[in-house]
């Protein structure tokens, strides 16, 4: 089980990182960090999926997710800017990111996906949509996200 922290701090006002991103963060993400400001855990902690586990290293506070968003968003190219973006919240050891991937062209809620830290451009196809090849779709929500962390103790 994860020991999640509790925010002892007035929750964090996501205002500036929305206006920043040109979009809403989701409502369930704001919730839990207004909640908690990340984990504690002398083991490693990862989501499982399809026999993989994803590593999760820390969750990055708003300036960090501003200045990871600027880097990622600016590698791709102005027209895959127009049908998507990628709002990166974690990490893991290898600095691979956990990101929020909003597809502005079906107008969806963002969905939690895996990203290997190499050159944005190659997360959407001409076409706009996801490459699997380099995006790993995770969860439909934060909450389940979360929800599956599991904690590796040996």
């Amino acid at each position: 089980m994860v020991n999640w922290l509790l925010n002892e701090n007035e929750p964090e006002d996501f205002t500036p990182l929305e206006n920043v991103i040109k979009a809403s963060l989701p409502s369930d993400y704001k919730s839990f960090f207004h909640k908690y400001i990340g984990f504690y855990e002398e083991y490693e902690v990862y989501y499982p999926l399809d026999g993989y586990r994803y590593q999760v290293q820390n969750f990055y506070d708003t300036q960090e997710i501003i200045e990871v968003f600027e880097e990622v968003n600016s590698e791709l190219e102005k027209h895959q800017r127009q049908q998507a973006i990628f709002v990166p919240f974690g990490e893991n050891s290898a600095l691979d990111r956990y990101q929020f991937y909003y597809d502005k062209v079906k107008g969806k809620e963002p969905v939690v996906v895996f990203t290997d830290r190499i050159d944005a451009f190659n997360f959407l196809h001409d076409d706009g949509s996801l490459n699997q090849d380099f995006v790993t779709i995770l969860a439909p929500t934060f909450t389940q996200f979360v929800q599956r962390f599991k904690v590796e103790t040996e």
